[in-house]
């Protein structure tokens, strides 16, 4: 084991926390070299599939850690030898705005790691370049700094991996008066799967002609069932970003009849996206994980506007509402229900404007 690391886990997992990326969690186990070591280890190959991002992985993901392999190198005695590691670099890069849009250009900053942090940090810059940009090269293990512009009177805490991965590979939960409507669809079908494996069980033990014939009606069956479910599970994704907008209107209404929320939505693209929407300029507020909010979806929308007037966004995009927005306008649809959809299309332009 390398000096200062971590032991590994006996089954190799590692399960990620808040603000952990592979470059992290690759040095806490004593790896210089995270990308070809861990990321593309053939048994991370799922991950980096779902994730794509090293820096933007999900707490719970899991992260297989190979063994660390001891090397041994024979040299001459009585001379000197240089020994080069390999060692990934892992970069900060900001650029700093007004609230004008207008870059902070030559201004005086300082980075502080928190005091959580263990290791070396030696700033390298002084200054903002002419785009208000920072570059400075951190340890893999930083992930919680303190940045001042001091000239400004400004002051960020920056949490550095804490990005969740957008979208992410949970579908969107919805319930109906307490009963998940996937859930049930998928129920129904396993049991239909179950009564037709009966079927054929039956039929395989008649024999002969009828056998066979009943034995191919079963098959076809089947067939249809599958094409039956395919089809329902692509419907039922195509419509819930539509009912995860419309979550509050009709929850509205279903307060005012004391019915309390008929819907409750659990999507958790919602507080990725809000990372990213606040960090536009967008204030999403601060919307419970999965939950869809009135000011979340006013959000979107405002987004949705400006993303189509800068041509990043197509014009069908965000369902028949998506072009109506402002801050204000933005507000009055969305607490009647009548956002724009967090949809693939949204969430795409989201991210090529975001960055990542």
């Amino acid at each position: 084991m390398a000096y200062g690391a971590r032991r590994r886990p006996d089954d190799g997992i590692h399960r990620v926390e808040d603000g952990e990326t592979i470059s992290s969690i690759a040095a806490m186990y004593g790896f210089t070299d995270w990308e070809n070591r861990v990321w593309n280890h053939g048994a991370n190959a799922q991950l980096k599939q779902q994730r794509v991002n090293p820096n933007t992985l999900q707490a719970g993901d899991d992260v297989f850690i190979p063994e660390l392999e001891e090397k041994q190198e024979s040299r001459a005695v009585d001379n000197w030898h240089d020994f080069h590691v390999v060692r990934n670099k892992r970069f900060l890069r900001l650029q700093l705005k007004d609230e004008n849009d207008e870059p902070l250009a030559n201004k005086t900053y300082e980075i502080a790691p928190d005091d959580s942090f263990r290791g070396n940090f030696v700033q390298q810059g002084t200054t903002t370049d002419a785009d208000g940009k920072i570059e400075e090269e951190i340890p893999h293990t930083l992930t919680q700094a303190l940045l001042t512009l001091p000239d400004e009177n400004l002051r960020v805490m920056l949490k550095i991996g804490f990005l969740d991965p957008l979208p992410t590979s949970d579908p969107i939960k919805i319930e109906v008066a307490g009963t998940d409507v996937g859930g049930a669809m998928e129920n129904a079908g396993n049991q239909a799967d179950g009564l037709l494996g009966q079927a054929a069980s039956a039929a395989g033990g008649l024999g002969g002609g009828l056998g066979d014939s009943l034995g191919g009606a079963v098959d076809q069956a089947g067939s249809a069932l599958d094409s039956t479910k395919q089809g329902a599970k692509q419907a039922f994704d195509a419509l819930a970003p539509a009912v995860s907008a419309a979550a509050p209107l009709v929850n509205a209404v279903a307060g005012f009849l004391g019915a309390g929320n008929l819907l409750e939505v659990n999507d958790q693209n919602i507080w990725p996206a809000a990372q990213r929407l606040d960090s536009l300029g967008f204030d999403p507020g601060h919307p419970k994980s999965g939950a869809p909010s009135a000011k979340f979806t006013a959000a979107v929308l405002a987004f949705q506007t400006w993303a189509k007037q800068q041509g990043v966004l197509g014009s069908g995009a965000g369902g028949p509402l998506g072009g109506i927005g402002g801050a204000v306008g933005g507000m009055l649809l969305s607490k009647l229900g009548l956002s724009g959809q967090l949809d693939e299309e949204t969430i795409d332009a989201l991210k090529s404007t975001h960055g990542c």
